[in-house]
């Protein structure tokens, strides 16, 4: 078995943010999910923030 190294050059964040697929709607679901964990914490009771978490969003049918 051997090892092959990748040669490509790591690219800044800005470029990988600015271009459309995967990373960009994994960002948009990460702050949509930011977002509802929030507002989930801002109405609970204070004792239970801190042990229920937003898994997933589920997409509107």
């Amino acid at each position: 078995m051997s090892i092959k190294v990748k040669r490509s050059r790591a690219q800044p964040i800005a470029r990988l943010l600015s271009k459309s697929g995967d990373i960009n709607q994994l960002m948009r679901i990460s702050r949509l999910i930011d977002q509802a964990q929030r507002h989930l914490r801002a109405h609970l009771p204070e004792e239970m923030r801190e042990h229920i978490f937003v898994g997933a969003l589920a997409k509107a049918a």
